[in-house]
């Protein structure tokens, strides 16, 4: 039958399709007549030659050929590396970049579906021990962001820091915002805008009168641009609310998503700072002065603690900070009690430092010595049976500084 050579998909995926050709509401949590996640609208969902079908196989056959291209690449380097002595950590040397459009990417459906499907076959069922271990482990890392949270008991959260795990970054236009139907001022001048006006657009305001209050919004008021964004349905449905619509999708439409100004002649230039009465861009804007009382303050900051130094904190607290940053709980044991209310770091290095048994480690800003404790620990310079290392006839042994 012909169902026997169709591509593999999914409901999500196709919906995802559909509405990208026919601007279907994907993220409204209201029942839609006429839509269900197989077929869509006014379509039975076992209907293999409606055109829906023929143009989602099309779409879905792109989405194979760089998936399994992609997976295929993963593996083969992954082996190469891991066969090289000069590299430790066989993910440690690659990055991959696809690029493609939001029906490749959008909501990790697509290419990152179809890569994450050929690694697990992989894992399941090619012949060579080898190659599964390694579809398993690249497997483990696309399924893992580089920064997540995951709850732990109650109401604490935790991050987990990595350097290997895959982000998707989409991109928007700034237009579909439609900032015209929210700010307040765009609203104002689309009511009055006179009907005869040629250079009107469809919302009533003129291309340079819109153009010049999206310049002083983003010049004298940033934050408050990035509110209305957000805020807009647009941007807000598929970013926050994924989960809430008929499609009902597991993840964001992006782990980052940038939203830019498609339009090539609103720029700023001089004169636009000139008008009002900035040097420099919003995102530009700190001077030497404003740098230097921030030295100042963070200065005081370190003094304030220095001298409560000698007294004793509260641990119940420095544990639940400690867990939120990614230390897990043999970091907090091994500390101990008489120690673990000294904590005053603001990240967790061990994540990313990954020492290894028999290095020296040079513990710059060391505070209080936290982290100097469990460096000494990964290293094995706590224990005087840590291996010793030779070289040119000097016996040297792991240390912390």
């Amino acid at each position: 039958s012909p169902s026997a050579y169709n591509l593999r998909g999914s409901p999500e995926h196709r919906l995802l399709i559909q509405s990208l050709m026919r601007g279907t509401d994907l993220y409204s949590p209201s029942e839609v007549d006429g839509h269900n996640a197989a077929g869509g609208e006014g379509e039975a969902p076992s209907d293999e030659e409606s055109p829906m079908t023929r143009l989602y196989q099309a779409q879905l056959l792109k989405d194979h050929a760089m998936g399994f291209r992609i997976a295929s690449l993963m593996l083969d380097n992954y082996q190469t590396n891991k066969s090289s002595s000069s590299i430790g950590n066989p993910l440690s040397s690659d990055r991959y970049i696809v690029i493609a459009g939001c029906g490749h990417l959008k909501h990790y459906l697509g290419v990152p579906d179809c890569v994450s499907g050929y690694l697990r076959q992989e894992a399941l069922v090619h012949p060579d021990e080898q190659r599964r271990a390694a579809a398993m482990d690249l497997l483990l890392s696309i399924s893992r962001r580089p920064l997540s949270t995951t709850e732990t008991t109650g109401s604490i959260h935790r991050n987990k820091f990595g350097g290997d795990g895959s982000a998707l970054i989409g991109c928007q236009m700034m237009y579909e915002a439609y900032l015209e139907e929210s700010y307040p001022p765009m609203m104002e001048a689309a009511k009055d805008a006179p009907e005869d006006d040629d250079d009107d657009d469809d919302d009533g305001i003129s291309e340079s009168t819109r153009q010049k209050m999206l310049k002083d919004l983003y010049l004298q008021h940033p934050k408050l641009l990035d509110e209305y964004i957000l805020n807009s349905q647009s941007i807000a449905d598929p970013l926050l609310r994924f989960a809430s619509g008929i499609a009902g999708f597991k993840y964001p439409c992006a782990d980052y998503l940038f939203v830019y100004d498609e339009d090539d002649e609103n720029v700023i230039d001089q004169a636009d700072l000139d008008d009002v009465g900035k040097s420099r861009c919003p995102f530009h804007q700190q001077t030497n002065s404003e740098n230097e009382n921030a030295k100042d303050e963070t200065a005081e900051a370190y003094e304030a603690v220095g001298k409560t130094a000698g007294m004793k904190g509260n641990v119940a607290r420095a544990r639940a900070i400690m867990r939120q940053i990614g230390y897990e709980e043999e970091d907090l044991a091994y500390i101990g009690e008489d120690d673990i209310y000294n904590f005053q770091g603001v990240a967790n290095p061990h994540s990313v430092a990954k020492i290894q048994l028999g290095e020296a480690v040079l513990d710059i800003g060391s505070g209080l010595g936290i982290d100097s404790f469990l460096a000494m620990r990964d290293s094995g310079a706590d224990n005087n049976s840590s291996p010793a290392n030779e070289k040119d006839g000097v016996v040297s042994r792991p240390f912390v500084v």
